[in-house]
């Protein structure tokens, strides 16, 4: 990925009437990324990509029992166990990051410190 610079820099080097091989030696681009960014008008963001998780079908019900024992903390094998038997086969770890930002949000928004 190209900086806005470097976009701007490739169009001119080539409006002064450089080649794509001298623009791509000076940048220390390849000629292919050069040739590709010089038919573009604009640079086009990077759009990050989303990809679904198994943990999508019991985010709500993950959310519903960690706001159920609060101030207390159910421990992620527990919760593990529960969605197991309605259905989920993903780990332990991908449960225990999502109920982290979980606990992360609450903190935030309370302003204390959760034992992290």
């Amino acid at each position: 990925m190209i900086s806005k610079e470097e976009f701007v820099v490739i169009h001119t080097l080539h409006s002064q009437g450089l080649s794509i091989r001298q623009i791509s030696k000076i940048l220390g681009l390849n000629r292919r990324t050069v040739s590709k960014r010089l038919k573009e008008e604009d640079l086009k963001p990077y759009s990050k990509r989303s990809y679904p998780s198994k943990l999508d079908g019991y985010k709500d019900y993950i959310r519903t029992r960690i706001n159920q024992a609060y101030p207390d903390r159910i421990p992620s094998t527990v919760v593990l166990r529960e969605i197991a038997d309605m259905g989920y086969t993903g780990s332990l770890r991908t449960l225990q990051k999502y109920t982290k930002t979980i606990l992360l949000k609450r903190q935030k928004a309370q302003g204390t410190d959760t034992g992290f």
